[in-house]
């Protein structure tokens, strides 16, 4: 239909934007610039990530609830104390698990987007502020803010 076949091109586009982005960060990044740049890399990282698990769960919500509620291709249903996940994504052929695993990476590197986010603007923070930040730092940013949450939330689910 209609809706797959533009949810195909969006994902498309958005995992080969990434892809190359990746590409141009590593091997264009100059050494000024090389610490900042790993956060940004942990970045495109994990929007890579939540591009490959939205298209492989074909979860659209916010693109199709312009149109229609009954065109969504996944199903998130909760019954007391368990979730039942539905996917009609490519990730089917595969097996639940697959699907589940997936959904898993989309929704775990979606709050990883926005902790890497928060990382970026307390490096840029302590920069202004005249600190000395080295590749160290910058790592450390990413394994204290950026994972814990995301990695709690992807276990928990």
């Amino acid at each position: 239909s209609l809706f797959v076949a533009l949810h195909s091109a969006c994902g498309i586009t958005s995992i080969s934007a990434n892809i190359l982005l990746l590409v141009c960060m590593f091997r264009h990044t100059p050494a000024s610039f090389a610490n900042f740049g790993l956060l940004l890399k942990a970045h495109v990282l994990t929007d890579l990530y939540q591009a490959v698990g939205a298209a492989m769960c074909m979860i659209r919500e916010g693109l199709i609830i312009a149109y229609s509620k009954s065109c969504v291709y996944s199903r998130i249903i909760p019954i007391g104390q368990a979730i039942v996940y539905i996917s009609y994504g490519p990730c089917y052929i595969a097996g639940p698990t697959v699907c589940y695993a997936f959904y898993m990476i989309q929704v775990g590197a979606a709050n990883c987007t926005l902790y890497t986010t928060l990382a970026s603007f307390i490096y840029r923070l302590l920069m202004l502020r005249n600190k000395t930040m080295t590749r160290q730092h910058a790592a450390l940013l990413i394994v204290c803010v950026a994972l814990p949450i995301p990695t709690i939330i992807t276990v928990v689910l």
